[in-house]
C-alpha cells in the first residue's frame, strides 16, 4: 500500500474547507495568527499521533493559550484539536487494518489506549467495526 501524502491528509481531515471571511488576518496574541497555530498544531499531531497528546502541549507549541488553540482549530476546521488528533488516529487505523494487522495491535500502534477504545471510536466515526469494515467494504469503496 502506497503512503498517503501530505496533500491526501490535508483533503480527508478538512483542510481544504474554505476559511471563513476574515480568518486570515486575526492574530491570537505575540503576532500570531490562526493558520499559524494550526500549522504548528497539526504538525506536532502528525509526527506524534501514537502517543498522548495534552492540548497544554499544543498551546505550549504555539505560544497561545488552551482556549485560543481550540477556537483557532474550531473556526478553521470545524473542529476540535481532540477531533482532529482522533481523525488522524482512526484513518491509520483503517490503513493499518485493510492490510491485515490485528486491531488489538493497530490499535496501540496508532494511539489508543486499547483495542475496545479503538472499535468505540470506530463504530462511532463509522457506523461499523473493524471485523465489519473488513467483511464487507462499503459499496463504491475500492477494493484492496
Amino acid at each position: 500500500m502506497q503512503k498517503n501524502n501530505k496533500k491526501t491528509w490535508e483533503v480527508r481531515l478538512g483542510f481544504n474547507r474554505i476559511k471563513p471571511p476574515g480568518a486570515q488576518g486575526v492574530v491570537l496574541g505575540r503576532d500570531v495568527g490562526y493558520d499559524d497555530v494550526i500549522h504548528t498544531s497539526t504538525a506536532y499531531m502528525r509526527k506524534n499521533y501514537d502517543r498522548p497528546i495534552a492540548l497544554g502541549d499544543l498551546a505550549a507549541r504555539t505560544g497561545c493559550n488552551a482556549f485560543q488553540v481550540i477556537r483557532a482549530f474550531r473556526r478553521m476546521l470545524g473542529i476540535t484539536p481532540h477531533s482532529f488528533l482522533i481523525e488522524m488516529r482512526l484513518e491509520r487505523a483503517r490503513e493499518l487494518l485493510a492490510l491485515g494487522q490485528p486491531a488489538a495491535e493497530v490499535a496501540t500502534e496508532v494511539g489508543f489506549f486499547d483495542q475496545s477504545h479503538l472499535i468505540r471510536h470506530f463504530k462511532r466515526r463509522t457506523g461499523r467495526t473493524p471485523k465489519q469494515m473488513m467483511a464487507r467494504p462499503v459499496s463504491g469503496a475500492p477494493a484492496s
